[in-house]
């Protein structure tokens, strides 16, 4: 199979499970809009929007442009889901509580040099253009903004991984996770300066994957492993005889 490109959430998908990596990305089949995607997207959307006019201006929006620009966000997102696991508004009320947890503590401490900005980056070993996609970039760190179930002490395996790509393909060791935890209504920075021996591990990894996509190995990880398919929909539908429910 001929890949001209990877991104994080192609690598990562395809290292939890190759049969929903084939399923999503060979196969292409289309999946119903989860409804932690539209709280995700419009925090997301809010401290964007912070950090676009931080840009321009220098200063911090008052709160309540953050809440106007999430709830634009959340309302039309919301359009895309069918199911919600929280009723609507309960999860709408989620995300405000989260901005207000963010703001106050954290947008000031940031002084972005840029946001939200894709780069194709290209690896001519690899033979393919890597994407990054920033959230937000200082002049020594890469920031990546999160909202997860709770606030972890270090930075978790998978959004490491996505900090690795990052700093391999923009050459800044720093990185910081900024994790809004939905449990305890909290936010937080986790910080990581990676090194060589650690990059050098990340490429391997990457070139692994690489390797396996190109030759067609799509093992199913619920074999052995029945982790990865606690989040796997594609097996809740039915569609891979490997999902295992426990």
């Amino acid at each position: 199979m001929n890949i001209s490109y990877i991104s994080y959430t192609q690598l990562v998908t395809y290292l939890r499970c190759g049969r929903w990596y084939q399923f999503k990305y060979v196969d292409k089949i289309a999946l119903p809009t989860p409804s932690g995607i539209v709280l995700g997207r419009a925090v997301h959307a809010g401290i964007e929007t912070n950090y676009k006019n931080k840009l321009e201006t220098g200063e911090d929006l008052p709160i309540d442009s953050l809440l106007d620009a999430y709830n634009d966000s959340f309302e039309e997102t919301a359009l895309e889901v069918d199911v919600w696991e929280l009723p609507k508004e309960r999860e709408k009320d989620l995300g405000y509580k989260l901005l207000k947890a963010y703001h106050p503590k954290i947008s000031k401490t940031v002084k972005p040099i840029l946001v939200e900005e894709e780069e194709w980056i290209n690896d001519p070993e690899l033979k393919l253009n890597v994407i990054v996609k920033k959230d937000v970039e200082t002049k020594d760190s890469i920031i990546d903004i999160k909202t997860i179930s709770r606030l972890p002490e270090t930075i978790p395996f998978d959004y490491e991984l996505q900090l690795a790509m990052y700093s391999l393909y923009t050459g800044k060791r720093k990185v910081q996770l900024h994790a809004l935890g939905k449990k305890h209504l909290k936010a937080k920075v986790l910080h990581k300066e990676f090194n060589d021996e650690e990059l050098s591990s990340f490429r391997e990894v990457l070139k692994q994957a690489v390797r396996g996509i190109r030759a067609g190995v799509f093992l199913p990880t619920g074999v052995n492993h029945k982790w990865a398919c606690a989040f796997c929909e594609y097996g809740k539908l039915g569609l891979c005889e490997f999902w295992r429910e426990k």
